[in-house]
């Protein structure tokens, strides 16, 4: 979480418990707008800027962590694996998908694809995603990927 502060124009800015960004106008009396980004939204709004991160070498096709999520950066997309609350029963894990703008992937990706999708096991979860992204052509060196 990051507290609540002034970033210009009547615009407060904070990042809550789920890493969602709340952007509020404010007239320092009472709040009159309120927009709330998911992190998905804010990954899709930073590549549609063109400021979205680039793919190197070393980070394509290779599982990071962060604040306890597990991301995947191939050309076409990213991939999210985030720890699910214990009392889930859908499982885990939960891995989302999203495409980079403009690319065939993101004009191919409809729901019969079913993302997002739930796991129990983390390493079955990224040898799964690895299979469907090289079944795709959107990953060719697997072993960079498995746990």
């Amino acid at each position: 979480m990051i507290p609540k502060a002034y970033i210009g124009d009547a615009v407060y800015a904070e990042v809550d418990a789920l890493n969602r960004i709340i952007l509020t106008t404010d007239d320092g009396i009472d709040t009159s707008n309120t927009v709330i980004l998911e992190p998905e939204v804010m990954a899709k709004l930073l590549f549609y800027l063109g400021i979205g991160q680039k793919l190197t070498t070393e980070t394509q096709g290779v599982w990071t962590e962060m604040d306890g999520v597990q991301s995947l950066r191939v050309e076409q997309c990213e991939i999210l694996l985030e720890p699910r609350h214990r009392y889930c029963e859908h499982g885990n894990f939960i891995a989302k998908i999203f495409p980079i703008p403009g690319t065939e992937l993101d004009r191919s990706l409809d729901v019969q694809y079913v993302w997002p999708r739930y796991y129990m096991d983390e390493t079955r979860a990224k040898l799964e995603i690895d299979a469907w992204l090289k079944k795709r052509g959107l990953f060719e060196t697997a072993a960079k990927a498995t746990p």
